[in-house]
């Protein structure tokens, strides 16, 4: 069920119209689960991000705040570019990093975005937001972290698993466990990520990730490795902590280059 603006402002408008028995008992159908832990937005099936309204159900990740901050900082970097630019979102869950890069960024930036994830039922609730949000420059692809492509890609975007097992809580238990947690104080996918993207991004190209701010340290050691001769640095969320892993690559960009399929394709 999606509780729109609409919806809402009509609960105001009709607050003193008795509620019929069918209304009533649905509404106290979604009081009980909201008691018993479950997340509004998958009570509402909706979530906001970067103003547009993404569906969301327990196959997906609930997008947070913070994340709007790592696609703010994609915008940026990608308005400074000119000609072709080849984005992909790695673990994309919901579509919402994806998504919000194609429907916000100006029609003028010439973009080719892709979208990964290990997860078939993640894939279909992303692709129904592309479908819906009207998101054309999004391509789907089924498969682990970079596996699937050699690339070369100009921006790698990542909101990986991140969380140690001991970090599990009720607050996020209907949450896909897929979505959350990961092995080496939470970094082992990044230090993946990182080690296949020496040989995918492309020269001038940028990494954007997400990270834990108890891994900073872990995050700058490993990415240094990777990328000897890059910047490197963790920028602050709103909240000051430790937030956005930042890597960028040194040399040229290349304008243009040719898709590689050799992935199975969503859509």
């Amino acid at each position: 069920m999606h509780l729109t603006r609409q919806s809402r402002a009509q609960l105001y408008v009709t607050l003193p119209t008795p509620l019929d028995a069918i209304t009533r008992s649905r509404f106290f159908e979604l009081v009980e689960r909201r008691v018993a832990g479950e997340p509004v937005a998958y009570i509402t099936g909706s979530r906001e991000f970067m103003g547009l309204d993404f569906t969301v159900d327990p196959r997906v990740l609930i997008p947070r705040p913070e994340t709007e901050g790592l696609v703010e900082r994609a915008f940026a970097w990608l308005n400074e570019q000119r000609g072709l630019r080849r984005v992909v979102d790695v673990g994309t869950g919901s579509g919402a990093i994806a998504i919000s890069v194609d429907r916000l960024a100006s029609s003028a930036l010439n973009l080719e975005i892709f979208a990964s994830d290990i997860s078939i039922d993640a894939l279909t609730v992303a692709q129904a937001n592309r479908d819906r949000l009207g998101a054309n420059r999004v391509q789907f692809v089924c498969g682990s972290l970079l596996d699937w492509s050699g690339g070369p890609f100009d921006a790698i975007l990542a909101n990986l698993p991140y969380l140690r097992e001991e970090q599990r809580h009720a607050g996020i238990a209907l949450e896909p466990d897929l979505a959350l947690y990961a092995e080496d104080n939470g970094f082992a996918l990044y230090a993946k990520l990182l080690r296949q993207s020496v040989t995918r991004l492309a020269p001038g190209g940028i990494i954007l990730c997400e990270i834990d701010p108890a891994q900073r340290g872990q995050a700058l050691a490993v990415a240094g490795e990777a990328f000897p001769q890059a910047g490197i640095r963790v920028e602050p969320d709103v909240a000051g902590l430790d937030r956005y892993l930042i890597v960028e690559n040194s040399g040229r960009s290349a304008n243009s280059c040719k898709t590689k399929r050799n992935a199975a394709q969503l859509g």
